[in-house]
């Protein structure tokens, strides 16, 4: 699974099996996600890219959000 953040802003997970998918979009600004994206965002920071970072964690991974007063 990758944890995506979108340079909008918005954080989302992508199931690994699904970075193929060629209607992979932002859910908060609908940007067009390509798997050449999540990949050259893995391994460095691709400033054309659509995407702030990008980083691979375990399927069974528990993400826990909090935010700042």
């Amino acid at each position: 699974m990758f944890l995506v953040k979108c340079k909008c802003g918005s954080m989302f997970t992508l199931n690994s099996g699904w970075i193929t998918n060629v209607s992979m979009h932002c859910p908060n600004c609908s940007k067009r996600i390509t798997e050449a994206d999540v990949i050259n965002t893995l391994e460095s920071q691709n400033p054309s890219s659509p995407l702030a970072c990008v980083h691979h964690i375990p399927d069974d991974a528990k993400i826990t959000v909090a935010f700042d007063a």
